[in-house]
């Protein structure tokens, strides 16, 4: 105190201050910390750049458990608690991770994936049970609350998958390695019998057995609840018990390079921090219980005019509290409504959400009968089933201002260029029935006739023009499009109609190839659709919900908004627009590719009576560039609901829903298209398999003669294969064959036999030739990763589209019996190939024996300066010799003129001979799903043209017992099209 007084004195003479001032100093210095640190608090409520949270909800912890971090090319985990195992180990220092590694953070399982790609990241892979917790019973839900069926505990294992429900079951010791599972739910489980021992005379497959009670089950076992599948795994070095998802939701959780990775409960998130987005669960729990308490409904059907719409019982059609109804309420409906809800017992009250619920609304917090874009419905029996998690977003509100100041960059085509187009009306406020691509060819040949008084028959035509009848035509002259009729010839301006029979004609003038556009309030507007759905993705800014190119760009794309300091006297914030991004893509070539799969798929599910016919094509040029890609079923990015029902698809069954990109995400066996490869591996290897018979014709050695097809394989070398033989289609029995004609018939027979020759290690080695057994990414990792400012804004998801699924000739984890060795020459046994892998194949083969690296990103483009950055992409690789695959040209040609895939031959197009230009090869595989049944996935990957191949495309098809000339029909319509749309690519016919 005296040293403050001497200080006082030395003040007030020093400043010669009176008594006022010098309590207002006083006050000053007391308050000036404060102020310090309420400032420094403020101006970092919404940053922690060195810190990312990754929340897992576990009773056993709420705090911090681990921490991840990346340094020196290397991550590292350092543990924070007790609760955390390594490889089933405890772990109490500093320990480098590697790829694999499996990490036990309370009850969950993760495994450490891609630690050194574009997207390391924790994927939970099971849950887990030490023997000590199972003594008192573990109880396993979806529900993350006190539950009264668990004694108003917290659920041990909480399993996040919807279907599961809220407290499912109970697991508890039994005798060695064997565990009492107790059902406390509705659903109950279903429990894989144990296959019969192999000295049965009969054994039966496995079977999946309904439990509803009490029953045991062993290690080894597999149980199904809905759509999950858990397989029941002893660990011994740790007495404990881990529930391995075989099948189901698995969550995945990325990690920073940039930021140290913090592990651990809710509660470690400081109070201080706002996340730039974080879900609800609590508030998604209580919605899901609601709606299986029965307090939401649907209108009547009969009576709907327009949408559905949603209510809440205990209140009226509007919203409003009714009395009398809420009365008759269970105190468990009473108790959720109030957890989800806000409102007044009193009449009339309005109903409110505790949380912004309706984003686009004025008031999001408003209910509103007719806002149902975040339930999930039953159509059948007219009952909301769920709820979408993307309702219980919480999103930084400066995060969303942001964005909304500055403009998005756009996204384009290979070429910013479409073409002229006239759209084809029956009803003017509704979308076009079909649209008619007008290139600017002066061959008279390309001039097709539309009949303006029938439906149209696709999607979409491209031709030189058009006669609609004797005396109307569009066409192109003196570079405009003219509409002649009669007399009359009017030059179309954009957006000029004209009506024809039962059509109205609207013209568009040639654009810019846009692919994704600003269209006003952070919205955005995809011209494309859901043809283009699974590249692209959605942006909807107001909620930062984004997906695929738009979020893995999405620092590329948004705009900058620079605020001045706080000292400057310069007010104006500079806002900078955000860059441009030009793909690979032709937007009217991947109409087209669209158009004809959806007009195959649409034929085969009319012809068949279901919806179950699905697929994807793809097409690559010799540089591997992606110029279209389709996939089908898909969803429409400019709709919300239509994007969060694709989601909610993908997280019951990701393999079979319309999120799912089949062209590059989704592999399948290649059937008889793998027989190209299998020819490589015998012109490459002529000496060992081959007889040269004169005019580069060769036939397949057997011992000391040439193979003779008989209809049915059996044996090999004398060894029989049981009643496992391999069929040729309709037993056809075509003796001995050259490899040229084998392949032209696609003779099953004479590849077996060769991959029984050549052995499962040949035909691998061969396969990754191709670019089997590795993952095709769009933007390989290695070439970016010394550009640290590069990595850091763009955003690579485990799931985004600029990576390929990889396509399998696995390594047996046994000796193959010679029936399997023997599928593996027709394309079978556990070889899967995506789309993109055989239009790699097809295009490989084409370029001579120069593997494309296929790619999808072209260039970004600055919007002010105009300059454009080229990505730097692998160069072709030569894996193959150019005159051994030369002979290979004939044969595939051979296949499409008298062949397989001799439909294509069927073209009547006048311009062009599809028949002596196109060579490929079809094929067929026949599935089993998981349920026993059994159906065709047929393909055609063919390259163009084949005196100087320039594209490459592969066409798949699934679900129905359908033949290959389905896939052949499509390539076809494909073909005929793009010669118009890339006419310097084609040799133009001799006149």
């Amino acid at each position: 105190m005296r040293h403050l007084l001497r200080i006082e004195h030395w003040i007030l003479h020093k400043f010669k201050f009176d008594r006022m001032s010098n309590n207002l100093f006083w006050l000053a210095a007391i308050l000036l910390p404060f102020i310090a640190g309420l400032i420094f608090w403020f101006l970092r409520l919404h940053q922690q750049p060195d810190v990312e949270y990754i929340v897992n909800r576990d009773p056993s912890f709420s705090g911090l458990v681990a921490e991840i971090y990346y340094r020196d090319d290397s991550f590292y985990l350092r543990p924070l608690s007790k609760h955390l195992l390594l490889n089933f180990a405890p772990v109490r220092n500093t320990t480098q991770l590697k790829e694999q590694d499996q990490l036990v953070i309370g009850h969950t399982i993760f495994q450490v994936r891609q630690l050194n790609d574009w997207t390391p990241h924790l994927l939970t892979i099971g849950y887990y049970a030490p023997d000590r917790d199972l003594n008192d019973g573990v109880s396993v839900g979806r529900s993350i609350h006190p539950e009264e069926l668990n004694q108003w505990q917290i659920n041990d294992i909480i399993v996040k998958d919807n279907a599961v429900e809220p407290v499912h079951f109970f697991l508890f010791p039994g005798q060695p390695q064997q565990y009492r599972l107790k059902n406390v739910g509705q659903k109950g489980v279903e429990l894989l019998t144990a296959p019969s021992s192999p000295d049965s005379s009969k054994p039966k497959p496995p079977e999946w057995v309904h439990v509803t009670t009490e029953t045991t089950v062993q290690a080894g076992q597999q149980i199904r609840i809905e759509n999950t599948t858990f397989e029941f795994v002893h660990i011994e070095q740790q007495e404990a018990l881990a529930l391995k998802i075989i099948r189901g939701v698995r969550p995945t959780y990325k990690l920073s390079r940039d930021a140290r990775n913090i592990i651990g409960g809710l509660r470690m998130i400081p109070k201080k921090y706002i996340p730039d987005y974080l879900i609800d669960e609590e508030f998604l729990e209580y919605v899901r219980q609601a709606i299986e308490h029965g307090l939401f409904s649907l209108d009547d059907p009969a009576q709907r005019q327009g949408m559905p719409k949603i209510f809440v019982k205990g209140f009226d059609h509007t919203g409003k509290f009714v009395q009398a109804e809420f009365e008759q309420l269970s105190p468990k409906q009473k108790f959720l409504l109030g957890k989800i809800f806000r409102f007044r017992e009193e009449a009339g009250a309005a109903l409110r959400w505790r949380r912004p619920f309706n984003r686009e609304a004025e008031d999001s917090y408003q209910f509103y009968p007719d806002q149902i874009e975040n339930f999930i419905f039953n159509e059948q029996t007219n009952q909301v089933k769920d709820i979408y998690q993307y309702a219980a977003r919480l999103t930084n509100p400066h995060t969303i201002a942001e964005e909304l100041a500055t403009e998005r960059g756009e996204i384009f085509d290979r070429d910013r260029y479409s073409h002229a187009r006239l759209w084809a009306y029956t009803d003017l406020t509704k979308s076009p029935v079909t649209e008619l691509l007008i290139t600017p060819s002066t061959d008279p040949k390309t001039i097709i006739a539309f009949n303006p008084n029938k439906d149209p028959d696709n999607l979409i035509y491209v031709a030189g023009g058009y006669t609609f009848s004797k005396d109307t035509s569009v066409a192109y002259a003196d570079g405009m499009v003219h509409l002649k009729s009669g007399e009359k010839d009017i030059p179309l301006q954009n957006g000029q109609q004209f009506t024809l029979g039962r059509y109205t004609f609207r013209y568009v003038a040639p654009g810019k190839g846009v692919l994704a556009q600003n269209a006003g309030n952070g919205q955005r507007f995809y011209p494309l659709g859901d043809r283009l759905a699974h590249i692209l993705g959605y942006s909807f800014a107001k909620n930062q919900f984004k997906g695929n190119i738009e979020k893995v760009f999405d620092q590329i794309l948004l705009g900058q908004e620079k605020q001045p300091p706080w000292w400057s006297l310069q007010r104006t914030i500079q806002r900078r627009p955000g860059n441009n991004l030009i793909l690979t893509l032709d937007d009217d070539l991947q109409r087209v590719v669209y158009a004809e799969l959806n007009k195959k798929l649409v034929e085969l599910n009319t012809r068949y009576r279901t919806s179950a016919f699905t697929g994807a094509a793809i097409m690559i040029n010799k540089e591997g560039e992606i110029l279209a890609s389709a996939s089908i079923p898909s969803y429409n990015p400019n709709d919300l609901h239509s994007i969060l029902k694709a989601l909610n698809e993908s997280e019951a069954d990701h393999w079979n829903s319309s999120y799912i990109n089949r062209a590059t995400q989704k592999s399948y066996p290649p059937g008889s298209t793998m027989k190209v490869i299998m020819s490589t591996i015998a012109l490459d290897n002529k000496a060992q398999f081959l007889w040269d018979i004169g005019d580069g014709q060769y036939k397949i050695k057997s011992g000391g003669g040439a193979f003779a097809c008989t209809g049915h394989l059996t044996s090999f070398r004398g060894v029989s294969f049981g009643k496992y033989g391999i069929p040729d289609f309709g037993g056809s029995a075509h003796g001995e064959l050259t490899l040229d004609t084998a392949l032209t018939k696609s003779c099953n027979n004479t590849f077996a036999f060769l991959a029984l020759s050549a052995g499962w290690q040949t035909i691998q080695q061969y396969a990754e030739r191709y670019g089997f057994n590795q993952e095709f990414d769009f933007l390989p990792y290695e070439m970016f990763r010394r550009d640290l400012q590069l990595v850091s804004r763009i955003e690579r998801d485990a799931r985004d589209p600029l990576i390929s699924l990889k396509s399998q000739v696995p390594t047996p984890q046994e000796e193959l019996k010679l029936s399997q060795l023997a599928r593996m020459g027709i394309g079978q046994w556990e070889i899967l190939a995506t789309p993109l892998q055989m239009a790699t194949v097809a295009m490989t083969v084409g370029n001579l024996g120069l593997r494309p690296y296929p790619h999808i990103v072209k260039e970004i483009e600055d919007r002010v300066t105009k300059t454009t950055r080229a990505f730097p992409y692998p160069q072709q690789i030569r894996v193959f010799q150019a005159d051994m695959l030369g002979e290979l040209f004939p044969m595939m040609q051979h296949v499409v003129q008298v062949g397989s895939a001799v439909r294509m031959a069927r073209s009547t197009i006048p311009y062009y001979s599809l028949k002596d230009h196109v060579a490929g090869k079809t094929g067929t595989a026949e599935v089993e799903d998981q349920r026993g049944r059994k159906y065709n996935v047929v393909w055609f990957i063919s390259f163009v043209p084949v005196e100087n191949p320039q594209l490459a495309i592969a066409i798949v098809l699934e679900k129905g017992p359908i033949i290959s000339g389905e896939a052949v029909e499509v390539a076809r319509g494909i073909w005929e099209k793009t010669v118009l749309l890339y006419p310097e690519l084609f040799q133009q016919p001799q006149q």
